[in-house]
């Protein structure tokens, strides 16, 4: 699908997309386990024909490898980081290469 290309390609990419356990930090919650989540967030992914996912929690990398691991195996590419606030407010998602 990430092929060489010798001509402009386009997907639709999600830069942004948190675990399940970031609404906490948020101070909301839902009803779904971590699972049921990371499967929701994949079916939703593809219903919605995103190519390529940017997968950022708050300050926190515990959750990544499981849901980076389902999305992985749906074929949607995936840029595993984190996001940081600045002591102004100012945040910053922080994506690194696939793995």
């Amino acid at each position: 699908m990430f092929e060489s290309y010798t001509v402009a390609k386009f997907w639709k990419c999600a830069f942004q997309v948190n675990p399940a356990g970031y609404t906490s930090y948020r101070g909301n919650q839902h009803n779904l386990t971590e699972v049921e989540y990371n499967q929701e967030l994949v079916l939703v992914a593809k219903e919605n024909g995103i190519s390529v996912i940017g997968l950022a929690d708050h300050g926190n990398v515990d959750a990544v490898d499981a849901i980076r691991d389902l999305i992985k195996q749906s074929g949607i590419l995936v840029f595993p980081g984190f996001e940081i606030t600045s002591s102004e407010k100012a945040h910053f998602v922080c994506l690194f290469d696939r793995l």
